[in-house]
């Protein structure tokens, strides 16, 4: 029921703050992209093996001025583990 609500909590700020378009400024460099008229981003760590799967972590939902720079320790930690 509590993963319910978060989904149905979700769901109901993504309708209030619909991303606006492709327009993101990141905390470091990466990639960001429109999905389905939503904004989306990917911040990729350095390349380790070709051909191997790369961990990812879903952000969510990308409200505008998030991500922030208050939000670069989280996204080192991320690539520093090898995870986009």
């Amino acid at each position: 029921m509590k993963k319910f609500l978060s989904l149905l909590a979700l769901y109901y700020l993504s309708a209030i703050f619909p991303a606006h378009s492709a327009e993101k400024k990141l905390p470091l460099k990466g990639e960001v992209f429109t999905v389905q008229k939503h904004t989306a981003f990917l911040i990729l760590p350095e390349p380790t093996k070709i051909g191997k799967p790369i961990p990812w972590v879903w952000y969510a939902p990308t409200l505008p001025g998030l991500p922030a720079n208050s939000e670069k320790w989280m996204f080192k930690q991320f690539l520093k583990a090898g995870i986009a």
